[in-house]
């Protein structure tokens, strides 16, 4: 309906969708498995012995692996994050927006946030709005932001001692601030 031309503006933005949910979910099982590699089946206290470099064959051994495998989780992130603006463009280019006048954006403007304020009530403009209100998507924005434009949010890795959480052991976000809100620590899954 849109024809030829729009479609090839199309087409890309839903490969890249494609690409960028590989992109994370490569960068996510990376990291696990650099650290499930160093840490093994270990119980708690060796945990902490490792954490804390007792049985490093090389001085910073433990640390290294914790530096790559948060590199690997802020890629992540960073891809999550885009697939929001990413499937703006889609929407965008899909509703045939830049065709028109009143709905055309600069190509810098055309973002989840940007379209989901241009579009008109529906079932596009409701879902739209349930993902960028939704309490993961909101951390996953200021963590986003933080890291890309502020600073890297630390990720130590932490081993739940007192038995509370399931997850007992992982990298952790450190908490943080961002944009007048305070987000409390919370695991890297």
């Amino acid at each position: 309906v849109l024809g030829e031309l729009q479609r090839r503006g199309l087409s890309p933005a839903l490969d890249t969708i494609v690409e960028r949910r590989r992109f994370a979910r490569y960068h996510f099982n990376e990291a696990r498995q650099l650290l499930d590699e160093a840490i093994g089946d270990s119980g708690h206290i060796s945990i902490v012995g490792k954490v804390l470099g007792g049985y490093d064959k090389e001085p910073g051994e433990f640390e290294w692996v914790r530096i790559r495998a948060s590199a690997n989780i802020n890629s992540c992130v960073h891809s999550m994050h885009s697939l929001a603006d990413i499937l703006g463009q889609v929407i965008y280019l899909a509703l045939g927006m830049n065709r028109h006048a009143s709905t055309e954006l600069e190509a810098r403007m055309v973002n989840a946030y940007t379209l989901r304020d241009r579009l008109p009530g529906g079932r596009i403009k409701e879902l739209l709005n349930e993902l960028l209100t939704h309490p993961d998507f909101v951390y996953l924005s200021a963590l986003n932001n933080q890291s890309k434009h502020r600073s890297i949010v630390p990720m130590p890795y932490s081993v739940d001692m007192m038995g509370t959480d399931a997850v007992g052991h992982r990298l952790k976000f450190a908490s943080f601030e961002y944009d007048g809100t305070c987000y409390p620590e919370r695991w890297v899954r």
